[in-house]
């Protein structure tokens, strides 16, 4: 028995393509739809990253035991003064934004009894 070997070459042949009106609105579509994504997951980032940025704030406490501003000190918050009743005394309270955004709406209430003074030493006429 004899074995015939053929070869056979294979050879690009040339094809036609024909797109419709059909074939290009689906590929401008699909182009829009990337666009759309890309764009959603770009905007929705920058709000997350805006999310995550928030005000806060710290307190920072001086008091004077005998109400002289030149002896204001540091009042850490494990320290209760023993003032008597006619003591005069002076504390100042400073709000310091110790987040990473300012507040865009902040509203501060400081409630002190009608015993006590409340001043504004900083000059800008506000709680005077």
């Amino acid at each position: 028995m004899r074995a015939v070997i053929h070869l056979v070459m294979l050879r690009a042949t040339p094809v036609t393509v024909v797109r419709d009106v059909w074939d290009w609105l689906l590929y401008v579509l699909t182009g829009l739809t990337a666009l759309a994504a890309i764009t959603a997951v770009v905007a929705f980032l920058a709000w997350a990253l805006e999310r995550r940025r928030r005000p806060e704030v710290g307190f920072l406490w001086r008091f004077s035991p005998d109400g002289d501003p030149a002896n204001l000190a540091d009042w850490p918050a494990d320290h209760a003064p023993e003032i008597s009743l006619t003591q005069p005394f002076l504390v100042v309270a400073a709000i310091q934004n110790t987040g990473d955004k300012a507040g865009d709406d902040t509203l501060i209430n400081f409630v002190v009894p009608d015993c006590l003074v409340f001043r504004d030493f900083g000059g800008d006429g506000w709680l005077s």
